[in-house]
């Protein structure tokens, strides 16, 4: 299990990674990760596993503090030595979300995929578009 140099205290060393280099890298005490079939949580000791990402909200938290991320699609693998890896298509830090903009992309992509009569590959990116513009919203909303 990784350990924390300033106290000791045993903590996830969580790296959040795109196909662009790391977004994040840090010790935390949980992950809490929008999983393909619903949200889940890592802490430390959690069995080795591997998992698919949906879009979504990526929560670190240390203590009280939590720090938010939008993420795209990827994967998530826990290690048997405390290591979380978030393999992900994209990734956005909270704090450096534009709200508005991302809040009026979501919004112009809603009303597109309403009105809208794509179907199969080209239906499934619009929508994938408009879960990342909400991830963002999501993720500043919370920070």
């Amino acid at each position: 299990m990784a350990a924390d140099a300033a106290g000791g205290k045993g903590r996830l060393e969580v790296a959040v990674l795109t196909p662009m280099g790391p977004v994040v890298t840090a010790k935390v005490d949980a992950v809490i990760a929008p999983g393909s079939l619903g949200e889940f949580g890592v802490l430390v000791g959690h069995v080795p596993f591997v998992s698919g990402l949906g879009i979504g909200v990526l929560v670190l938290r240390t203590g009280a503090e939590r720090e938010r991320l939008a993420v795209g699609r990827g994967f998530l693998e826990v290690s048997h030595d405390g290591t979380v890896r978030v393999l992900v298509e994209q990734a956005a830090l909270a704090k450096g979300i534009d709200v508005v903009a991302a809040r009026a992309e979501a919004d112009a992509l809603g009303a597109e995929l309403a009105t809208n009569v794509a179907v199969g590959a080209a239906r499934a990116v619009l929508a994938d578009r408009a879960a990342w513009a909400r991830a963002r919203v999501a993720a500043a909303a919370g920070a």
